[in-house]
């Protein structure tokens, strides 16, 4: 008698990434293959958010500081989120408006403004501190946007994600939106908008 059953199907297997080989070098964001049947773990992976972004001296004259790749950043990519202290738009204009710089330091989101600042109304500048945020530091430069800010899944969460390939060195810009009060950049820092 013919042996009727029924074969299961193998499901198929997918191909394993390629690894890389471990060196003592800074990530620069390009894979190389390993030897053959070498098992490395990838380093490249980002660990923290200093593998893939640094703040130092921003590009726009007179801006102060800038965020900057320190890895290629392929575009779709979110790197971490803006965060800041939630209120509404009145609580912010009683207790922060006019304190320090916090009106330029925090964004709106929906109708809730996320202050990024301290109670001196100054960002967290210290990059080893709880409540530092590299992402703060971006500048805006109109036309050349390389990171949006997109809405997180939870409330008052907002996610910076690049909408370009973006290059080892190269500065992050985003656009704060038509919320921000430009006016004290046109008047301190020439070309800001160029």
């Amino acid at each position: 008698p013919e042996n009727h059953s029924l074969a299961t199907p193998t499901p198929a297997v997918p191909a394993q990434p390629p690894l890389i080989e471990a060196t003592d070098e800074k990530p620069t964001g390009t894979l190389s293959p390993a030897p053959s049947g070498a098992a490395v773990p990838d380093v490249n992976i980002p660990k923290s958010w200093k593998d893939i972004v640094e703040v130092r001296p921003s590009t726009i004259p007179d801006a102060g500081d800038g965020l900057f790749a320190v890895r290629d950043i392929p575009m779709y990519t979110p790197l971490g989120f803006y965060f800041g202290v939630p209120m509404t738009e009145d609580e912010f204009d009683s207790l922060k408006d006019h304190v320090g710089i916090a009106s330029h330091y925090s964004i709106m989101y929906r109708r809730t403004v996320l202050d990024a600042t301290d109670e001196h109304g100054q960002p967290f500048t210290d990059p080893n501190g709880p409540l530092y945020c590299p992402f703060h530091f971006m500048n805006e430069r109109i036309g050349r946007g390389n990171v949006a800010f997109l809405e997180g899944h939870v409330v008052n969460q907002v996610i910076c994600m690049t909408t370009k390939n973006v290059k080892a060195g190269q500065e992050l810009f985003v656009y704060y939106g038509s919320e921000v009060d430009r006016d004290h950049w046109s008047s301190k820092i020439p070309n800001r908008l160029a």
